[in-house]
Order: structure tokens, then sequence, then C-alpha cells
């Protein structure tokens, strides 16, 4: 019966030390590396190329949004997509149709799997 105890009692604190994690405190980093501060984008000739980097030890997800700052509409967005590695390379081109220069937002969110989230953004102008 003794042996039986200490087996369990070896088990159990296994099983609760294989469960713990490590306290994360670190938000992922974002770098945005286009569009610039400011940068004018010829929509007419040219796409809206939206470049990141992202890094995190724990990383769960991703999003962004592209908006018309003078009427708040949503010009590019992208749901939540979960990446689970430590480097994430983002690269994605958008081709917008646009009536009159705008001047967007973009708002670029990442989040790792404690919950910590990192958010950057840029202002840049679209040409028609």
């Amino acid at each position: 019966m003794f042996k039986k105890i200490i087996i369990a009692s070896i088990c159990c604190c296994t099983t609760i030390i294989a469960c713990q994690k490590e306290t994360d405190n670190n938000a992922p980093v974002i770098s945005l590396l286009l569009p610039t501060e400011g940068q004018e984008i010829n929509a007419t000739t040219d796409s809206v190329i939206i470049q990141a980097t992202m890094d995190d030890a724990d990383m769960h997800n991703f999003k962004y949004t592209v908006t018309n700052k003078a009427n708040g509409d949503t010009l590019i967005h992208i749901n939540p997509r979960h990446d689970h590695v430590e480097h994430i390379d983002f690269y994605k081109g958008y081709k917008l149709i646009i009536d009159a220069n705008i001047d967007a937002l973009l708002v670029f969110t990442a989040e790792d799997h404690s919950g910590n989230v990192s958010t950057k953004s840029v202002n840049f102008k679209l040409i028609k």
C-alpha cells in the first residue's frame, strides 16, 4: 500500500510540474516595414503593400485593418490569423480602387498565448 502511495505521489508531482508554464509578460514585437509613415501610394498604378515582422516565443495570432481616417470606412481587413511560430515575416499586396484621395490608417495587432497584445499603427495617403 505504501508503495502505491509513493508512486501516486510521484505521478501527481510530475503532472503538476509538467503543466506549469513560465510567466510571460512580454508582448509580441511588431515591426511595420510597409507602408511607411506619411507614404503616398498612387492607387491607380500601385498596390498597397503591407509588410511586417513579428517576434514572440509564444505567438498566437495577428490581425490588421486599414481604414479611411475621414469616415472610418474599412478599406482592408484580415481576421485574426493563427500562427504558432516564434518569427513571422508577413507580406501582402492589395489593389484598391478609390474615387478620391484618402488619408489612411493601418493598425496591426499581434497577441501571444498569454494574452499579451502589441499594436502598431502607421498613417499613409492613397492618391487617386
